[in-house]
């Protein structure tokens, strides 16, 4: 009897801690089936007294509930092409899934793949995109891919990632997270494949164009071609978008275009031709702050920017930014048996990174609009950044019996090089676009790496994975 007694006043506690909280009225609730406090006596609601302690007046509760079949994650399969990803965690996303997704929004693009983070840059077309707690920072931490070949401005000097394909031309992306992606490059955060779409071989011509209008003037443009003549494929595009922006030199524009030729050697090879040309140009209209600054006298600074009080204001008009790439990728992938398959790239790209930056202020408080001559708000920073990258890959992937068990073995060579100039220049006035030089630094990076990996496919144990990675740089020479 004690035990019981003592058990009913335990739920009879955990009750009145729980049922109050979860909303006032109801515990003022007198409907049938309720509780009502003044009904026993001026006892806790919920709490049972001695008197009642004999006596079983409890209710009984029926819970039902109904089973929820979870989605089948959506993971890479375990062997694809000349790569083995079982053993690895990864997961894909295919933009035509999803409603039609306007601006290159990536955000929604990976809404539905945990861990990652996206985060945009309203006027500029630049993704940053980070991987658990990483910073996302210009996707500095993430290995960024494009069919398999890095789009890094520089994968050591330079791992920055400027440039992303328009989702109207990619129809997959693929994620391999964490240390599973190092053999794709230095970046710890996972790696991020573009693969975009290939030839369709149903038609000979088929043509689309999308037009999308929008506030602040936006404008985008994606026309694309396709089709297949005989042996030979091609898949063209053209990608125009534009906008003023809400704030003052918050615009931006960006041209692009790509051209993918397929052609079938044989039945059991073929060649592909990737060529690509990016230019984009996009003001940076500066930072706003929350916390005001004061200056000596207890005055806010001029030129301060406070979020909560103008979120539209402008502290930087003259900063800009330019990036122009273009690169070109030829693959050969050639089945060599049913169980054998090679997979030959070669690849080459020049970048270009422009920037200007008024000098003076500091974050979230502009210049002096009225620069004294000789002032830092006078003159800018003027900065041109220059890589010319190439680089091959070697991947093959073999099939075999081992006691009575399809098992597959990978491996390639991989080698990567590349050339860094950077030059710094003092403008003469806040919006000047060649000036004096300060600073000229270059640099030369040589990768090369030798991958190994196999996999039971039917136990999925024996998975090992072994690199030799080799890696020299020059140091850069300033003057």
């Amino acid at each position: 009897m004690h035990s019981r007694c003592l058990k009913s006043r335990c739920i009879g506690l955990l009750l009145a801690a729980t049922l109050p909280l979860a909303s006032p009225a109801l515990g003022q609730d007198t409907t049938p089936g309720s509780v009502d406090p003044a009904s026993t006596g001026g006892a806790e609601y919920g709490r049972p007294t001695d008197s009642t302690c004999g006596a079983d007046t409890s209710e009984s509760i029926v819970v039902r509930g109904f089973e929820v079949t979870p989605v089948e994650y959506p993971a890479l399969p375990d062997v694809e092409g000349t790569r083995i990803n079982a053993g690895k965690k990864t997961s894909f996303i295919k933009p035509e899934e999803f409603p039609s997704i306007a601006n290159n929004n990536y955000r929604e693009a990976f809404a539905t793949t945990p861990g990652l983070l996206v985060s945009e840059e309203p006027s500029s077309p630049i993704i940053n995109i980070g991987y658990r707690g990483l910073d996302s920072q210009r996707s500095e931490s993430t290995q960024m891919l494009k069919d398999g070949v890095s789009i890094k401005n520089e994968q050591f000097g330079f791992p920055e990632s400027h440039y992303a394909p328009i989702l109207d031309a990619v129809d997959r992306i693929e994620f391999i997270r964490a240390g599973a992606s190092l053999q794709f490059g230095p970046q710890p955060g996972g790696a991020i494949n573009f693969v975009t779409k290939m030839p369709r071989r149903d038609k000979s011509f088929e043509f689309l164009t999308k037009n999308v209008f929008g506030s602040d003037e936006l404008f985008q443009n994606f026309t694309s071609v396709d089709g297949t003549v005989g042996s030979l494929g091609y898949y063209g595009y053209y990608d125009h978008r534009k906008r003023d922006g809400f704030r003052a030199n918050s615009d931006y524009e960006v041209n692009a275009g790509s051209l993918k030729l397929v052609y079938d050697v044989s039945s059991d090879s073929r060649l592909i031709l990737t060529l690509d040309a990016y230019e984009e140009e996009h003001g940076e209209p500066g930072g706003l702050i929350a916390v005001p600054v004061f200056d000596e006298d207890g005055l806010l600074v001029p030129g301060i920017a406070l979020y909560d009080v103008d979120r539209n204001v402008t502290t930087r008009f003259f900063d800009r930014f330019r990036l122009e790439r273009y690169y070109a990728v030829l693959e050969y992938q050639k089945f060599i048996s049913v169980f054998t398959q090679l997979d030959i790239k070669a690849f080459v790209g020049y970048l270009s990174r422009f920037s200007k930056r008024q000098r003076g202020g500091d974050f979230g408080i502009a210049p002096d609009p009225n620069p004294e001559p000789g002032s830092d708000a006078s003159t800018n920073d003027i900065q041109l950044r220059e890589d010319w990258t190439q680089g091959a890959e070697l991947r093959l992937r073999h099939d075999y019996n081992f006691l009575g068990d399809t098992s597959t073995l990978a491996g390639g060579l991989y080698f990567y090089h590349a050339i860094q100039d950077r030059s710094d220049e003092r403008g003469a006035t806040p919006d000047a676009e060649e000036g004096v030089l300060r600073r000229f630094n270059t640099g030369e990076t040589y990768d090369g790496s030798i991958c190994r990996e196999s996999i039971s496919l039917r136990q999925a144990v024996d998975h090992t994975w072994s690199a030799l990675g080799i890696l020299t740089a020059k140091p850069e020479r300033e003057r």
